[in-house]
């Protein structure tokens, strides 16, 4: 299963303002601080993604990046301006109808225009038109290029709440949960983390101020035993998963135009070698074995692009904390 996740990008340092919004209007979402001058929204309802996107785009006069990962199969985003949608994007548009359709939408100009980065348009261009294994192989590279908050991709509302979300360069002095405020605590499970065995501060604070208190660091987890052994227990899942999925990857490594194919895995063994007839000619020797060597060096090539998705997939779960 792949990533599912929405959240919203808002070129503002108005942390309190949109928080104050989101209380406001009693949208029940996760916001913070990101990169001095963002602000991030991970809101609960996926359908009402784009309106809260324009509404605070609008309220704020401010640039908003609204993003929608479904499963790593499509990725979605609205582009805002003082509250006017400026630019949209669908990876896959006919996706849920089954049809064959191209991919719509996404004005790299808008895009590098709206966050100050001209310099980088025709990457943005192939970036939007290029083919992915996984979505948020693409989000993470928009991110990466137009310098938004590296703590979007892979990070949605339910993510947070389970203390599973790649939060990167948030400032936890300003992440506060908005809305009801009706949420179990995401991190319930770090009740024992403190020392003498009493619960550790909340992280979230449902106040339009921020969190009154800040996670547990990630060295006082390391000096706790139950700390440690949840971090250990996290560490060895993570570790399992990875293993699992490079062993799924097989490659096909051709050179002569297919006279000599090899087949391999992720472990980087060797499934099989077939050479045609054709370049079994005892007078070539010497070129069939540059033939199997380059095969060799492409299925590698290709083994190793296949690894560094599967890393860039898993890595961006963090650890959850």
């Amino acid at each position: 299963m792949g990533n599912f996740y929405t959240n919203i990008s808002l070129k503002t340092a108005n942390n309190v303002e949109v928080t104050n919004y989101l209380n406001e209007e009693d949208i029940d979402a996760f916001v913070a601080s990101a990169q001095k001058e963002f602000v991030c929204v991970f809101p609960a309802a996926d359908a009402t993604l784009f309106d809260v996107a324009a509404e605070l785009s609008r309220e704020l006069s401010c640039s908003a990046f609204a993003v929608m990962n479904h499963d790593d199969d499509v990725l979605m985003y609205q582009l805002f301006e003082s509250g006017k949608m400026v630019d949209e994007y669908n990876s896959c548009p006919g996706y849920f109808s089954g049809d064959e359709e191209e991919r719509t939408g996404g004005d790299a100009e808008k895009l590098c225009e709206a966050f100050g980065r001209d310099d980088v348009r025709n990457q943005i261009a192939d970036i939007l038109t290029r083919d992915y294994t996984f979505e948020l192989e693409r989000h993470h590279a928009l991110v990466a290029l137009l310098g938004l908050p590296r703590c979007t991709v892979g990070s949605g509302f339910t993510y947070i709440m389970q203390g599973d979300a790649p939060l990167a360069g948030i400032d936890a002095d300003t992440l506060a949960q908005t809305g009801s405020g009706n949420f179990v605590d995401p991190y319930e499970m770090l009740e024992d983390f403190s020392p003498g065995g009493e619960r550790s501060p909340a992280l979230f604070s449902t106040s339009g101020g921020g969190a009154s208190a800040k996670q547990p660091s990630l060295v006082d987890m390391l000096q706790n035993p139950a700390g440690m052994k949840q971090l250990i227990e996290r560490a060895q899942k993570q570790a399992l998963e990875h293993k699992g999925e490079i062993e799924q990857i097989e490659v096909v490594g051709t050179s002569g135009g297919g006279a000599v194919t090899v087949k391999s895995r992720g472990n980087l063994q060797l499934v099989s070698i077939e050479i045609k007839e054709q370049a079994l000619d005892p007078d070539y020797v010497e070129m069939l074995e540059e033939l199997v060597l380059a095969a060799l060096n492409d299925a590698a090539r290709k083994t190793h692009e296949e690894m560094q998705k599967v890393n860039i997939r898993i890595m961006s779960g963090g650890f959850g904390i």
